[in-house]
């Protein structure tokens, strides 16, 4: 009878304490989007452009969003360093600086 309960109980145990590991998980990459975002700030006149071009408020510029924008709407591609769709804030200073963008362009040729 206990091989029987501990065959029921042991699969729920194991959900319990994979369901605390991703709480810890998701609470650690919260507090590690906050540091990037704090540490990648960027000087006041390209926050507000970034800003603004941030249509959805999600601290990324994403490639519909960018249609206000021509030089970064033409831009985007080489801006997005690491390929996920979007621009955070780094990338977006990167992209502005037209000398980092272009040593970008040389490369990718």
């Amino acid at each position: 009878m206990q091989a029987n309960i501990l065959r029921l109980v042991a699969p729920l145990l194991i959900l319990v304490g994979a369901l605390g590991g991703c709480a810890a998980i998701e609470q650690q990459e919260a507090a590690d989007t906050q540091a990037a975002t704090a540490a990648a700030a960027l000087p006041p006149d390209l926050e507000r452009r970034f800003t603004a071009l941030d249509a959805n408020g999600d601290g990324f510029i994403e490639e519909r969003e960018v249609w206000a924008d021509a030089e970064v709407d033409r831009r985007f591609e080489l801006g997005d360093i690491n390929f996920d769709g979007k621009l955070d804030r780094a990338e977006f200073e990167e992209l502005v600086d037209s000398d980092s963008t272009s040593r970008r362009a040389e490369l990718r040729k």
